[in-house]
């Protein structure tokens, strides 16, 4: 049989007070209550296994405590690093909870995440936003309604154009310095370029800006070191980057001149080529410098261990969490954008030209 919860009027008649007086100490009231009546309250809840009921403090305040994070897919290990930077720096707070919605990329779920927030009353939101896939301004729409009802909304990694509010993002131009004055020094001029769809204004900056670092040192990226990435169609999100690194590793090794360093726009993808050149006997590191972007925990333990640039994620997420309780907390929140420099994390996968 099931046992019954315990309520607020169970813990008065078993601590022989009234109701008010066990709403004003479990409820965190200011309301005087003696110290020794306080600690017979909470201890005769303690016994009685008493679970407050937070909808119902909601409700109370008109509003609900919730801070909403929006991520594209939990499979990716960059958004949970986000997550954790988020989560860390709430640890201590008691004044909020965080409630986490995957979208997988998809914009109809986004924009029903969004509805479902906006009828939760939330105080906060931060979001990575798929509405470029589309170029679906709805999304965009309802964002901008939910400020105009005050909620404090703070963007990462994907800027959103059309939006004034607060963000955080990474330096990629800092990014795409740092790997091609890496590769130069080791003395690679054929570099390649292995990048997924460029849908996402984070990868178009990055890709733009790698373009602009080659022309700087006097170098060209010729139309075959820039494949067309594998298409998304049909594919498992989660399998995508990888799988997309591969295909492209195996048509820069086809070619009759294939480079002798390779830049993978992220991690995962940088993983494909790894595989790809392992298996074909290819020595990496050796034969072929390769160079990712995120320093994901998995770029430690392959081997060669990957050589990357890495982007400080758990910093990302604190700092847009720092941002976005600010906002909550001002009346006239100012529009603060962050860029965040990533650094060079060097291992066994980028050695000199041979």
């Amino acid at each position: 049989m099931t046992k019954k919860k315990a309520g607020i009027v169970d813990i008065a008649k078993a601590s022989g007070v009234s109701v008010s007086t066990v709403s004003r100490v479990l409820g965190g009231s200011t309301h005087p209550v003696s110290e020794d009546l306080k600690e017979k309250v909470i201890a005769t809840a303690k016994k009685m296994d008493y679970v407050p009921n937070l909808m119902g403090r909601q409700l109370k305040k008109q509003g609900s405590s919730d801070i909403a994070v929006i991520v594209q897919n939990l499979a990716n290990p960059f958004y949970p690093d986000v997550l954790r930077g988020i989560e860390d720096y709430l640890w201590d707070d008691n004044k909020y909870s965080v409630m986490i919605y995957n979208t997988y990329g998809n914009t109809q779920r986004e924009k029903k995440y969004l509805e479902d927030l906006r009828q939760r009353q939330i105080k906060g939101l931060i979001i990575s936003t798929s509405a470029y896939i589309d170029q679906d301004d709805t999304i965009i729409d309802s964002l901008k309604h939910m400020m105009d009802m005050g909620v404090s909304v703070v963007v990462y990694d994907q800027e959103i154009s059309g939006l004034e509010t607060s963000g955080v993002f990474f330096d990629s131009r800092h990014a795409a310095r740092l790997a091609l004055n890496h590769l130069s020094e080791l003395g690679h001029e054929k570099i390649a370029i292995v990048n997924s769809p460029l849908i996402r204004p984070s990868r178009i900056n990055l890709y733009h800006d790698f373009k602009s670092e080659l022309a700087v040192r006097g170098l060209d990226l010729p139309k075959e070191y820039d494949m067309e990435p594998l298409s998304v169609k049909d594919r498992e999100p989660q399998r995508y980057e990888f799988e997309n690194g591969r295909y492209q590793a195996q048509k820069l090794m086809e070619l009759p001149c294939p480079p002798t360093a390779v830049f993978a726009t992220n991690d995962l993808t940088a993983y494909g080529v790894l595989q790809y050149l392992s298996e074909t006997g290819i020595k990496v590191g050796e034969e072929v410098s390769l160079i990712g972007y995120n320093n994901l925990f998995f770029s430690s333990i392959t081997w060669p261990g990957l050589t990357t640039i890495e982007q400080p994620l758990a910093q990302m997420g604190e700092e847009a969490v720092k941002i976005l309780l600010e906002d909550m907390e001002n009346k006239t929140p100012v529009i603060k954008n962050l860029y965040l420099r990533p650094s060079l994390v060097i291992r066994q996968s980028t050695g000199p030209r041979k």
